[in-house]
């Protein structure tokens, strides 16, 4: 009863949390990539992603998205919910047939669908790869139950579920190192049988034939996975060959065959250039906001259970070890694949529920009367608090600005009340591909994902945030030339390339300083207190301009030929220490003229105390400009208010 009560609200926890609570209805991160790719994409190569160098999308961890269009899946940003409530069940499944606890499965349910970084991961529209985690924990389930009976078909089942989820959800191989060592601690307490070892013979035969039809998303860190695999299969041979009993001889026999092999797999790995490419993820991991409450109780059921499985006799030695390893390892390798702390959550939730129904069993020992009652009243008190100190943190990511809006903004900074819908989405409205062709947009990589999931078909850039390192350079060449350098190399692509328009996105953060004299002028970059004695302020930029140096190395120049390093004060106010070389420069120009839109006086501090020419521009028409409020400095004699703006250009033939 208790357990099924937990469960509906986990669920109903999940529902309001990642969908109707949202105050941005919309997708972030990486999440524009896959949309664009479900909806849009050609395969297997796609020209829209980079238009000088069609991207091979089979080195990319796109198929799953690939299949949503197969099956005419056309409610995309639904999918993340129907995926997040198939991993409450399958976790709830999987706690209880380890427990054989209904309220600790229940709990494990709650915990999870409260937890940040699931909710970051499961909300409406975050559309990706680890939407087919559900599969995963399928596999691990099927493998629980093929050792407990002894069943070789659920083995092999096992084996095809996770191989399939490997080929669909890159982040698969986090779970299978866990897996392999989850076997390495069966070889050594002596044992090990094929049921156990035959869904990872399953995964390499599959991923293998996968790799033999075309499958070429291969990173690095899959080629170590492959060495964990066949390390612990080559341990237990190996064991059993020689007639290893002691554990001692076993540990070391199945030590050094692991560390043979993923060594033998990581050189390979580095040698030989592998194909995939991984992505490039907005979010930053940090477990201890991530992992809530779960993360917090981990190292408490980790004494628990590796001390004994006293009270949980239906926890055999190989799931235990399964849980225990999942857990660890993924907190671990979720530095290296972000994506890695959803299983993280789940684990460390199952493992943490496990314990929390040990403790509030305890204070439940009390009988009869008050003491009864109070010891009921604790228990809900104990409840209530992780569980919702779990759901406020949930309930800041519900809130928080998707990435498309926030873009280069720090978010410590970022007024999010008053950001509303503005920046990128609001700038792209003004665009329409009503003409034949296609439209090319000049963007900084980082943006482009967003810029093609927000405008669909007709649409091309240079590159996108994982290349291809020719677009990454050809976009800096026009960002660092002159205006009419810049302008004849857009000419050129939309002649080579058929290119009917052609737009430039720039993007910086401004500040208007208003001064008590009624003064107003603009500052390229944020105001930043540096004395709070003085009130003396600088300026930091956050978008393109800070970006010139990267510009200028891609475009094999000098950087002293564009930073004077004896003007720059502080090290966060160095991009705008400009030469008259950057001065010229197209994003500079960019910024200056759209910055001058709000009415006053531009100028950049570092660079000269006079005020900046601000055009007029010769190609480039501006478009449409917008503002994402930031923060509030106030100085000796001003009040600085810092924006991020966001301009767009379009290109034009028509000299002025």
């Amino acid at each position: 009863m208790v357990g099924g009560f937990l469960f509906a609200l986990g669920i109903a926890s999940y529902l309001l949390l990642g969908l109707y609570t949202l105050k941005y209805n919309m997708p972030s991160d990486v999440s524009w990539f896959h949309m664009y790719i479900a909806e849009y994409a050609g395969y297997p190569f796609d020209k829209a992603l980079s238009i000088i160098s069609p991207l091979d999308l089979r080195q990319y961890d796109v198929l799953g998205d690939l299949l949503l269009r197969q099956l005419g899946f056309k409610q995309l940003d639904i999918a993340p919910i129907v995926s997040g409530i198939l991993l409450l069940v399958l976790a709830g499944v999987l706690s209880y047939y380890w427990s054989r606890d209904f309220y600790a499965s229940g709990l494990a349910v709650l915990l999870i669908a409260t937890t940040p970084g699931f909710i970051y991961w499961f909300k409406q529209g975050m559309l990706g790869p680890w939407l087919y985690i559900p599969l995963v924990l399928l596999g691990v389930l099927l493998a629980s139950m093929a050792y407990e009976r002894r069943n070789p078909v659920l083995s092999v089942l096992a084996g095809l579920v996770l191989g399939l989820s490997w080929i669909l959800n890159g982040s698969t191989w986090v779970v299978l190192v866990a897996y392999s060592m989850a076997l390495s601690v069966l070889v050594i307490a002596g044992k090990p049988s094929w049921v156990e070892f035959s869904p990872s013979l399953v995964v390499l035969l599959t991923l293998v034939s996968a790799i033999v039809v075309g499958y070429r998303y291969i990173t690095f860190w899959h080629v170590t996975a492959v060495g964990f695999l066949a390390g612990s299969i080559a341990g237990w041979l190996v064991s059993a060959r020689l007639g290893l009993g002691r554990s001692s001889l076993k540990l070391i026999a199945v030590a050094s065959t692991l560390i043979l092999f993923v060594a033998v797999s990581a050189l390979l790995g580095l040698v030989f250039e592998m194909p995939g490419v991984g992505e490039v993820y907005y979010k930053q991991y940090n477990p201890m906001f991530d992992l809530g409450v779960p993360g917090l109780l981990l190292v408490l059921a980790f004494l628990v259970l590796l001390r004994s499985a006293r009270g949980l006799p239906t926890l055999e030695s190989f799931t235990r070890a399964i849980l225990l390893a999942a857990s660890v390892i993924s907190i671990i390798l979720a530095y290296v694949n972000v994506v890695a702390e959803l299983y993280a959550i789940v684990f460390s939730s199952i493992l943490a529920a496990f314990v929390m129904v040990r403790i509030l069993e305890g204070v439940r020992l009390f009988k009869g009367g008050l003491s009864r009652v109070s010891s009921l009243l604790l228990s809900l008190l104990i409840l209530s608090a992780l569980i919702g100190g779990n759901a406020v943190s949930s309930r800041a990511i519900s809130l928080s600005l998707p990435s498309i809006i926030s873009l280069d903004i720090p978010l410590t900074y970022l007024n999010s009340t008053a950001a509303g819908f503005s920046g990128l989405p609001q700038l792209l409205t003004s665009i329409s591909n009503t003409t034949q062709g296609e439209s090319l947009v000049v963007v900084y990589w980082g943006y482009s994902y967003y810029v093609l999931g927000y405008m669909g078909r007709g649409f091309v850039t240079l590159a996108g945030a994982n290349g291809p390192a020719e677009g990454w350079r050809l976009t800096s060449w026009i960002m660092i030339s002159d205006e009419a350098t810049a302008a004849g190399i857009i000419r050129r692509l939309m002649l080579e390339y058929n290119i009917t328009r052609a737009y430039v996105i720039v993007g910086e953060a401004i500040s208007v300083e208003h001064t008590l004299y009624g003064s107003n002028q603009t500052h390229l970059g944020r105001a930043v207190l540096v004395n709070y004695q003085t009130g003396a302020v600088t300026y930091q930029p956050l978008g393109d301009i800070a970006r010139i140096p990267i510009y200028v190395a891609l475009s094999n120049q000098s950087l002293t030929d564009y930073i004077d390093y004896s003007k720059a004060t502080y090290f966060i106010n160095t991009p705008l220490a400009w030469t008259s070389r950057a001065a010229s420069s197209l994003v500079a120009e960019l910024a200056t003229y759209a910055a001058s839109s709000l009415g006053y006086p531009v100028s950049n501090d570092i660079y000269s105390p006079q005020a900046l020419r601000a055009g007029p521009l010769r190609f480039f028409r501006l478009v449409n400009t917008t503002l994402i409020t930031l923060d509030t400095v106030v100085g000796t004699s001003s009040t600085f208010n810092n924006y991020y703006l966001l301009a767009l250009y379009q290109f034009s033939e028509v000299t002025l």
